[in-house]
């Protein structure tokens, strides 16, 4: 199932790629009439991010700037500027969800999930040329301020090494878990990435931002 996602994802990657829809003012950004997106100022598009959803407005506007890039510079490089302060943002309040939370920051969760990881490759015999941590974040609800009662912890985790992605992703799929403020166990999703398919998670990010659906 996994490789088969992956290959559906590649054949999306080069249907966006190649796609030359010049969109200029995505109707999920709630461009006023008359207006244009560029003269809205920032508070529009954090009222919008509570009204919609952080990664549906941080999609539309990678998509604008993606598709104006080779035709309109100057909105290409405000939708970027957008993107990056709104990004600042979030990951501010993506470190508040996570203390509310679990009482812990985002480094002390992601330590001891390393940890927990490390222990088990030890357990497996499992070498650091087959299997290295390179570098772990968390994504998703959670740290969005999005979750439910029965939402997991994503953590994304960008390996070196020569396992195979859908390889890496069977070995750790195991039970891990993390109790919250309230003492209840929440699961912990962990989705593996390759250092020989992605440069850093920012670039696998962004790819699976360029891969949603156009809005």
């Amino acid at each position: 199932m996994h490789s088969l996602i992956r290959k559906i994802h590649e054949e999306l990657k080069v249907a966006y790629e190649t796609d030359n829809i010049e969109v200029k003012n995505p109707g999920i950004l709630g461009v006023p009439q008359g207006k244009n997106v560029e003269d809205l100022p920032q508070s529009h598009f954090d009222r919008l991010v509570d009204k919609i959803g952080y990664d549906k407005v941080i999609r539309a506007l990678t998509n604008l700037e993606v598709w104006n890039k080779n035709k309109n510079k100057s909105l290409s490089k405000w939708a970027s500027n957008m993107t990056d302060k709104l990004k600042k943002k979030f990951r501010s309040e993506g470190e508040d969800f996570i203390s509310k939370k679990f009482g812990q920051d985002e480094d002390e969760i992601l330590l001891y999930i390393q940890s927990s990881i490390e222990d088990d490759l030890d357990n497996m015999g499992i070498e650091e040329s087959e299997f290295k941590i390179e570098d772990m974040r968390l994504y998703g609800s959670i740290p969005s301020g999005k979750s439910t009662d029965s939402s997991d912890l994503d953590v994304i985790l960008l390996y070196s090494g020569d396992y195979k992605e859908d390889d890496a992703f069977n070995m750790l799929h195991n039970d891990y878990r993390i109790s919250d403020i309230n003492g209840k166990d929440i699961p912990i999703d962990i989705n593996p990435i390759s250092t020989k398919n992605y440069a850093d998670i920012d670039d696998y990010v962004s790819y699976l931002k360029r891969l949603e659906p156009k809005l």
